[in-house]
């Protein structure tokens, strides 16, 4: 990543998928965050990417098909959960799209997510442990930041499959 002033991280790529849920998430996007967007979002498709407003899940579990893999996989969806332990839906949902992320990432590739408030600490333990239960083994780094709309701290996971 090239880094272009504050807080903003320019990546090259030769071709982006993107995936996203809420209609109005992205139209918001592209109204209020042109200072990081530009006219990118003005048109969901263009030479070397596309927008696609739809669950996630199916399209995984079509490229897994298909045999796709991505360089780099940027998980947005939710954070850690926070309960007393890695069980319920919120976990079931976490694991799910943390499994099938995994099938589609490159051998060299880079997972990127959200994981929770710094002060979570039994969460991200209980995170950091479904991480050691993956099929493919990998390692992990993290980072800690303020964001201003959660008004703390928030840690954010970089995880990559050992070689």
């Amino acid at each position: 990543c090239q880094y272009v002033g504050q807080n903003r991280c320019v990546v090259l790529v030769s071709s982006l998928l993107f995936f996203y849920i809420d209609q109005v998430v992205i139209d918001q996007a592209i109204k209020h965050l042109r200072g990081c967007c530009g006219s990118a979002m003005d048109s969901l498709t263009g030479s070397n990417y596309n927008v696609r407003v739809e669950d996630c899940v199916p399209a995984l579990h079509q490229h897994i098909k298909d045999g796709l893999k991505f360089d780099y996989i940027i998980n947005d969806l939710t954070a850690i959960p926070i309960s007393t332990s890695a069980k319920g839906d919120f976990w079931d949902f976490m694991r799910l799209i943390l499994s099938l992320s995994m099938q589609v990432l490159a051998p060299n590739g880079k997972y990127f997510t959200q994981g929770n408030g710094i002060k979570a600490q039994s969460a991200l333990k209980m995170y950091e442990g479904e991480l050691a239960k993956l099929d493919d083994p990998v390692a992990f780094s993290k980072e800690v930041a303020t964001v201003p709309s959660f008004q703390e701290l928030w840690v954010f996971y970089e995880i990559w499959k050992k070689q």
